[in-house]
């Protein structure tokens, strides 16, 4: 199965059928930087994220190291190092909470402490 330009194998994988990142093109996920022209395709992604039914999935596949770039599970790549860096006990809560944020068009913040921060979304 190949999914954002990834191609799986394996039952522990069929989560992405039903990922909303199904059908875009996969550079989207993956932008060249993280200001200019690469925030706003991070920001884009994100918001095909959050409309995601397996955005939960996404992420701890993503924190286990499947990817270590682009946007993943509703977080870009510094959010879910820093989310990484917890404790393997406290990453598990982090990323269900992570998740029901993103989820709920909320914005996920995590600090360089691994703290996760809750903002209401931005008006569109």
């Amino acid at each position: 199965m190949t999914v954002m330009g990834i191609t799986t194998r394996g039952s522990d994988m069929r989560w992405l059928d039903r990922a909303a990142c199904r059908g875009y093109d996969p550079e989207l996920f993956f932008p060249v930087s993280a200001v200019g022209p690469g925030h706003a395709d991070t920001e884009d992604a994100k918001r095909v994220c959050r409309a995601c039914p397996v955005l939960a999935e996404c992420l701890e596949w993503a924190i286990a190291g499947a990817i270590p770039f682009g946007v993943l599970g509703g977080l870009s790549e510094d959010e879910r190092h820093a989310l990484a860096r917890g404790t393997r006990r406290r990453v598990s809560g982090l990323t269900e909470q992570a998740a029901h944020l993103v989820g709920s068009g909320r914005e996920a913040h995590l600090s360089a402490r691994g703290q996760l921060s809750d903002f209401a979304a931005r008006p569109r």
